[in-house]
Order: C-alpha cells, then structure tokens, then sequence
C-alpha cells in the first residue's frame, strides 16, 4: 500500500473520529435558518450573457414595476436584500454613494426587498434614507425566478438588459465602481 495513501486514510479517519469540529456548519445552518421562506433551489439561476427575466415587482406604493422592460436604456443594478442581512445594508449604503457618482450617466440601482412588508421595509428606510428606487418582492416570486438563493444577491444589466454581473454575497463599493466604470 502506498504511503501516501495511508497518511490521507489515518486524516480522513481522524477528521471522523474526535477531531471532527461540527461548528463549522453553524453559519451555514444560521442562514438557511433565516432566509425568507420560498426562496428558489440554484436550477433556475440566471448566468452573466442571459437577458434577465422579465419580472414583476411592486414599488413601496404597491404599484406594479415591471423588470428590466421600465428601465430600458440604463445601466440597472438590481440587488435583491432583507432588512435583517447587515452584508446588504453595507450595499445599501455603497450603492447610494455610486448612485451620486454615476446617475448622470445612466447607472440605476433598484434594492428589491425579498419577502418583506410594506411596514418593515419603511421603518427600516427612516434610519436609513435611499434616493434610488427600492421595490419590493413580497412572496419572493422575483427571487424565485431569478434564482436567487441567498442574501444579498445583485445583477447587474447592460443598457439591453443582458446580466454583464452577478455577485452572489457582499461586494463592497470599491468593487462595485470597478465593475460599474467598465459599463460607461
């Protein structure tokens, strides 16, 4: 028997007998724990080239938004968040910083609250001012059909609506900028 293969047998079984340390699988259990309940398996994911889905979506008012078809002609970023996920305030916060930057130009974000209510979303923008548009996808259908399967997820559309972007996690606005200058 070769060595080397008994040297990685002996760590897979001490990896499985007493030094196996489960608590690595404590944030994976704490998020899947509170994501919004509906929230897609990865089959329907959307990839960078596809044009993204057409897909409805409300404003805070409850009036229908129509995804990408309202927003032809611009740069969008559409970032799919919660209130209670910290790496998508952090976003927020990039995201209205850039929108000042680039808004001239052409570059619209729009934050899309995933399954939260009208309530919850307000009092959250009251601690937290956005000038950009922020929707909102109560029964996460539009997190659904666009494969969305964690927080925070954005995409981000070329003037034709075709994904040039995906980042599925944080992103911070340094980040962002460099992504966003190779769109102008």
């Amino acid at each position: 028997m070769n060595h080397n293969r008994k040297t990685s047998d002996h760590s897979w079984r001490r990896l499985f007998t007493g030094h196996f340390q489960p608590w690595f699988l404590l944030p994976v259990l704490v998020v899947t724990l509170f994501l919004p309940p509906g929230l897609p398996t990865a089959a329907a994911a959307l990839k960078i080239g596809d044009a993204f889905p057409k897909t409805a979506v409300a404003d805070r008012q409850g009036k229908p938004v129509a995804l990408p078809d309202d927003f032809k002609g611009k740069v969008v970023l559409i970032h799919f968040w919660a209130t209670w996920c910290p790496f998508c305030i952090k976003e927020i916060r990039a995201l209205e910083s850039l929108y000042g930057s680039y808004r001239e130009k052409g570059f619209l974000p729009l934050s899309v609250n995933v399954g939260e209510d009208s309530q919850t979303i307000s009092s959250f923008l009251k601690n937290e001012p956005i000038s950009y548009r922020v929707l909102m996808d109560r029964n996460s259908e539009a997190a659904r059909q666009c494969g969305v399967t964690g927080l925070p997820t954005t995409f981000i559309c070329d003037r034709n609506g075709v994904i040039k972007y995906k980042i599925i996690g944080e992103i911070n606005k340094s980040g962002l900028e460099r992504l966003l200058a190779t769109l102008f």
